[in-house]
């Protein structure tokens, strides 16, 4: 029933409407009388909604049927045996269909050529998740994930809660191709070294957080790469030409400010062909560059961005200028 629930719930608000209990119970071919009883029933508060333990105790009830009657105790419970029927069949048929709707839809994403994730695993990942979030505490990203911090407050809780846990700061815009480029490796290189190190990363276009990017970090290129660690700024790495290569040299420049011993450079040098599947994959994947093989071609690029320019009669703005 919980797995019912989720799935009717598509906004993931916690509360179902009527309505979309209603679509089910059309689906499900009941009359208007039939609809009527399980609407009241599931509907406690009388609100026009259906909460998670609303939804949970209708099923559980061992008196079924809810429906307003107007008078000032506000609810009539209603025991008729037909009444009770209805609600053991909708909670029976409910389960069937749900089974049947999850199954039509794995068979069209095995038809597309698409990954299925059973319920199980799905309900495995959000337990885990949820338990990796308790391990920092809350506002801080979890760990092997990248967080968005998009205040200066923000940026300065998180370095006070690290304490000697160094931070990766990542300062982007939307705008920048590098960035996007090095997204699937930041977050990688994220996986890579799980809780030992916090990812964030910064939009320079953060009007609230300019000051900290210009003057405390100083940044005035991007992407640029810093490490801070016990309230300072103690490295960073602008990413060049070679994009290929930035993930190692982050590695690298990581690698130095760990107090732990861990060296993840050192992790993934180590990982052969047979351990594909282990944690250090990610950052494997992360790490795997050619210095003399370009991300994209240079030249072409080069004639787009003159292209570009000559249809706009102003560049881009400067987020660095004063």
């Amino acid at each position: 029933m919980k797995r019912a629930f989720d799935r009717i719930d598509s906004m993931k608000q916690g509360r179902l409407g009527l309505k979309e209990v209603d679509r089910v119970l059309d689906d499900l071919s009941y009359t208007e009388s039939e609809k009527n009883c399980v609407l009241d029933t599931l509907d406690f508060d009388g609100d026009g909604t259906v909460t998670h333990d609303n939804f949970f105790r209708a099923c559980q009830s061992g008196t079924v049927c809810v429906t307003k009657n107007g008078n000032t105790e506000g609810v009539e419970i209603l025991t008729d045996p037909g009444d009770m029927e209805i609600m053991y069949e909708f909670y029976r048929r409910l389960s069937a269909y749900m089974r049947v709707k999850r199954q039509k839809e794995k068979e069209v994403a095995l038809l597309m050529g698409q990954r299925w994730i059973e319920d199980e695993e799905l309900e495995e990942a959000r337990a885990a998740k949820e338990a990796l979030q308790n391990v920092r505490g809350p506002g801080m990203p979890v760990p092997g994930e990248v967080g968005l911090v998009d205040s200066t407050k923000g940026f300065d809780d998180i370095i006070a809660a690290a304490g000697d846990t160094p931070v990766i700061v990542k300062f982007f815009a939307s705008w920048c191709r590098k960035c996007a480029a090095l997204k699937p490796k930041y977050n990688n290189l994220a996986r890579g070294y799980g809780e030992r190190v916090i990812f964030i990363k910064m939009d320079v276009e953060n009007k609230e957080a300019r000051a900290l990017i210009k003057e405390r970090a100083g940044v005035n290129s991007i992407p640029t790469f810093q490490v801070w660690k016990e309230g300072q700024l103690r490295d960073q790495f602008v990413a060049g030409a070679s994009i290929p290569a930035v993930p190692k040299a982050l590695a690298e420049m990581i690698d130095k400010n760990l107090a732990c011993g861990f060296s993840l450079v050192d992790e993934v040098a180590e990982v052969g062909e047979s351990n594909k599947n282990t944690v250090a994959n990610a950052a494997a994947v992360a790490l795997d560059y050619e210095e003399n093989k370009p991300l994209i071609n240079q030249d072409a690029m080069a004639k787009f961005r003159a292209a570009q320019a000559a249809k706009m009669n102003t560049g881009r703005r400067n987020p660095f200028g004063k």
